[in-house]
């Protein structure tokens, strides 16, 4: 999924460098030698994020605030889908608010 994703997403022009990388992202594969370490996050500009778990949403969401790179998460909620952009100094984060039953979905 990742793979297709980031095919249709390269598709957007020329000076868009678009990378999947279809692994689990936590503390261990950020760590330095990870595929997610600080190289990589150096040559980020923009973060699309479309993961399965609350868990992994604020991983990342803490990631991009901590870098203060923008950030678009897409996802789908039942049959309804959505799509949240966060920009530093301008907009919340997916982490700045909290839902009453983020506790109960975090894991």
């Amino acid at each position: 999924a990742a793979t297709a994703a980031a095919a249709v997403a390269a598709r957007f022009g020329d000076a868009a460098r678009v990378a999947a990388v279809p692994r689990r992202i936590e503390e261990a594969t950020c760590a330095e030698g990870g595929p997610f370490d600080d190289a990589f996050w150096n040559d980020v500009d923009l973060v699309c994020l479309a993961v399965d778990s609350v868990a992994a949403r604020r991983f990342v969401d803490r990631a991009a605030v901590a870098r203060r790179l923008p950030l678009v998460d897409c996802g789908t909620l039942g049959s309804a889908a959505y799509a949240q952009p966060a920009v530093p100094e301008t907009t919340e984060s997916f982490g700045a608010t909290a839902d009453a039953d983020d506790d109960a979905a975090a894991d």
